[in-house]
C-alpha cells in the first residue's frame, strides 16, 4: 500500500481553485474542494492508475483526471504518491511543476 502526501506548491493550487469557486458559489466550492482532496486517495491502493502525462511521456510522473476540467499530477517516489500540481486542464503544466521545482522533467 503506499502512501498519498501533497505538496505546499499543489495545496496553494488547491487552496486558489476553491477560492475562485466559492466568488460564484459556496456550495460548488465546498463539492470541488472535496472532490480534489479525496481524488487522490485511491491511489494509496492503485499507484499507478493514472495515466502517464502526456507531455513528459515518464511512468513515474501520472496524472489523474477524475475532476474535470483539472489535472492531478503526481510523482511516484518509491512507496509515496506526491501530488505536484492541481491545474486546469487549459494551463499549461510546465509552469506548475516549475514552481515545484520540477523544471527538468
Amino acid at each position: 500500500m503506499a502512501e498519498v502526501s501533497w505538496s505546499e506548491e499543489a495545496i496553494r493550487q488547491w487552496e486558489k481553485i476553491v477560492e475562485t469557486a466559492a466568488e460564484t458559489s459556496a456550495a460548488r466550492a465546498q463539492r470541488l474542494a472535496s472532490q480534489l482532496m479525496r481524488a487522490p486517495d485511491h491511489l494509496a491502493h492503485s499507484p499507478k492508475m493514472g495515466r502517464k502525462v502526456p507531455e513528459l511521456g515518464r511512468d513515474d510522473i501520472r496524472e489523474l483526471v477524475s475532476v474535470r476540467p483539472f489535472r492531478i499530477i503526481y510523482q511516484l517516489q518509491g512507496d509515496v504518491c506526491v501530488v505536484l500540481a492541481v491545474i486546469h486542464g487549459r494551463r499549461d503544466l510546465r509552469i506548475p511543476l516549475r514552481e515545484e521545482g520540477l523544471e527538468d522533467l
